[in-house]
């Protein structure tokens, strides 16, 4: 039967399909049979079929696709598995590199504490005479000038570590190691009590308004008279410890203990013309909105 419907629909297409009803006159075959020889033709994709209602009038059309089907009948035997190697995982991307938990320090704060124990220990030795030059602690440390930079600014305030001009370039500081620290004082860990410091190695092409914050952040205002104590200071020996840093770029870097804030050129003569409108004549500063002109960014 399948044979004998493809023989007849040989020379149909899809736009002059044949008539299954017509098929099954033409063949003298029972149509319910047509039907099912019809639907199984069109299963193994033999055949297209499409079934069109046109005034009234429903019919199933069908053409052949070219494809040979099946020779033969076959049954799948569910108790049969196919061998273990036959189907396999395919292989897992691969994905990019992550930090794992392990290479980042458990404590944060002990690894500040280590490149102050670095920077300390790379300066022993040093003397005013003989310091050491930027250049030199960010090759013996592998690191950037600004990454060790607020650890030297804590070490400057503790007064472990002291400054002076920089033999090889004007204008910026070279590093020593403070004449009262003792050998044992440079392996231990820094001073707890630290005082807020500048770094003034400011050269030339800095505004003069950066030399207002220099001098409001390095000169602290005089304190308040022994006795009246302000009720709002913060009188705990565990306070945050700031310190201030000046680049000869114009850069400003604001340290509070392990955080650290940096602000632009830009930005830091903004800030300096801000303090150059303060009038500070105590500790804090009182804020006198009369006296600020408008400010230009």
């Amino acid at each position: 039967m399948h044979q004998q419907i493809l023989q007849f629909i040989a020379g149909a297409h899809a736009q002059q399909p044949a008539r299954q009803d017509v098929v099954a006159k033409r063949l003298k075959a029972p149509e319910a049979e047509v039907a099912t020889a019809v639907e199984q033709l069109y299963a193994c994709h033999a055949i297209n079929l499409a079934r069109i209602t046109r005034k009234g009038e429903s019919y199933v059309a069908i053409w052949p696709t070219g494809v040979t089907p099946a020779p033969h009948e076959f049954t799948i035997n569910p108790k049969k598995r196919p061998p273990s190697g036959s189907f396999t995982r395919p292989p897992r991307p691969e994905r990019g590199h992550t930090v794992s938990k392990s290479t980042l320090p458990a404590n944060p704060k002990k690894a500040v504490t280590d490149l102050e124990a670095g920077l300390k220990t790379i300066l022993n030795g040093t003397t005013a005479d003989a310091p050491m030059t930027p250049s030199d602690i960010s090759e013996l440390l592998e690191r950037t000038q600004s990454s060790w930079n607020p650890a030297m600014a804590r070490l400057l305030s503790s007064g472990v570590v002291a400054a002076t001009e920089n033999p090889k370039r004007k204008g910026s500081r070279a590093y020593y190691l403070s004449p009262s620290t003792s050998p044992s004082e440079a392996a231990g860990s820094s001073a707890d009590q630290t005082r807020v410091s500048v770094n003034n190695s400011v050269s030339g092409g800095t505004s003069a308004n950066l030399s207002l914050v220099a001098d409001a952040v390095s000169t602290p205002p005089p304190g308040p008279v022994v006795g009246a104590a302000d009720p709002g200071a913060d009188t705990s020996s565990d306070a945050p410890d700031v310190s201030f840093a000046i680049h000869d770029d114009g850069r400003l870097t604001i340290t509070d203990c392990d955080q650290v804030l940096e602000l632009q050129p830009s930005a830091t003569r903004r800030l300096g013309y801000f303090l150059g409108c303060l009038e500070i004549q105590a500790w804090p500063p009182r804020f006198d909105p009369t006296s600020i002109e408008e400010v230009r960014a």
